[in-house]
């Protein structure tokens, strides 16, 4: 099996549900996107992570001439290939990178196209790696990618995001996903023989296990206790067949290398 590839994320704004423990970790680099990127790019760098994923988690219109201008200045500071992943509205993201996408290096993968708005992002990131997240289902996985092919994207630009849970929270439909489309993509599929990412940290993360403080002490140290919510999920997903695994903790990329045998 391969070595997995990892990348690093952080996002464009910290909001009061980002965990405290991450915002910790980063320091006072959090108050500025560009000084967060450059730190996320840094410690990428430090653990032999693969890309740095920046997450442009906006939540109006109002905000897009200001992610123009972020967009610039990470791609002219990105050392190592990005990932750009834009926000949970989906109408929001066919405006966000029919704006930003001129501006991305061509070896960026941009996140996400979805059902309702895979038309308008394809035709935005022609060019680029497009990242198609699809609900857990197989079906739709297959489909999805047929109607963006049909859209103009090559076979080859297209990775794989079939959403998925993380430990504790629907982790076994996203392993089981996973299995089903490798299976597909080796009887011959080539509908569904494209590579397999997977957004762990935005998952882990929203596990109360992961980033609560209230728990009694034989649950662990927080610290501890995020990072193996993290790793635990990133292993078994990428056990299912995964090949790109997304992470909020750098320090989580150290311990799956090592355990993975990646020196």
């Amino acid at each position: 099996m391969a070595n997995p590839q990892f990348a690093i994320e952080v996002p464009f704004r910290i909001k009061e549900n980002y965990p405290d423990i991450l915002k910790k970790y980063w320091g006072e680099c959090i108050s500025n996107p560009i000084t967060l990127f450059e730190k996320a790019q840094e410690k990428a760098l430090e653990v032999c992570a693969d890309y740095v994923s920046f997450y442009f988690n906006i939540d109006d219109l109002s905000e897009i001439d200001e992610c123009i201008l972020i967009a610039q200045e990470i791609s002219k500071k990105s050392k190592i290939p990005l990932i750009i992943k834009g926000s949970s509205n989906k109408a929001l993201n066919g405006e966000l990178f029919s704006k930003i996408a001129k501006y991305l290096p061509k070896d960026c993968i941009i996140a996400h196209g979805q059902d309702t708005n895979y038309t308008q992002v394809v035709k935005a990131t022609l060019g680029h790696k497009i990242v198609l997240r699809t609900p857990i289902d197989i079906n739709l996985t297959k489909e999805l990618n047929i109607l963006s092919i049909d859209e103009g994207v090559r076979a080859e630009d297209i990775i794989i995001d079939p959403d998925m849970g993380c430990v504790g929270y629907g982790l076994d439909y996203g392993f089981s996903i996973i299995e089903r489309i490798k299976e597909a993509a080796k009887k011959g599929d080539k509908m569904l023989d494209m590579p397999i990412i997977v957004f762990v940290g935005e998952e882990s993360y929203k596990a109360k296990e992961a980033k609560s403080a209230d728990f009694k002490a034989s649950w662990g140290d927080l610290k501890t206790r995020s990072l193996s919510w993290e790793i635990s999920t990133t292993v078994s997903l990428l056990c299912a067949g995964a090949d790109i695994a997304v992470v909020w903790n750098p320090e989580s990329v150290v311990a799956i290398k090592k355990m993975w045998g990646d020196n």
